[in-house]
């Protein structure tokens, strides 16, 4: 694949996000002059904000703060297997050029590789 293929490819992406950005401007735009729709948002927000305090009363009981705890202990730990499991599954993938691994049980699994560009920084070398 040629390189100019692939640039052209991010330029197209970049336009067409840029066209969707717009689009979704104008239709906030259309939503807030919408009487109604102000109205029943305003009501929305006012209901979210009262079901979030019933939803503190609730959570800072003993039983519920532990359950909180260990909730956020377990998504800490979640998160570091992840990103180092990414990083194994990484080096499988070189090394064997497979994208399939047995797991504990011995049954075969497969796993993707994700790719993503980052968004361009405008002025980050410094002259």
């Amino acid at each position: 694949m040629e390189e100019t293929t692939i640039q052209n490819r991010i330029s197209l992406l970049e336009k067409l996000e840029q066209e969707v950005k717009i689009a979704k401007s104008a239709l906030k735009a259309e939503l807030d002059n919408d009487q109604q729709y102000v109205e029943v948002s305003l009501q929305t927000k006012e209901t979210m904000a009262r079901k979030k305090q019933a939803k503190e009363i609730v959570f800072a009981s003993d039983s519920c703060r532990g359950l909180l705890d260990e909730i956020k202990a377990n998504n800490e730990e979640i998160a570091i297997l992840k990103e180092i499991l990414a990083t194994e599954l990484m080096e499988v993938y070189q090394k064997k050029k497979t994208n399939e691994i047995e797991d504990a049980q011995g049954q075969s699994r497969k796993f993707i590789l994700s790719v993503r560009i980052l968004p361009k920084r405008v002025n980050l070398v410094k002259k």
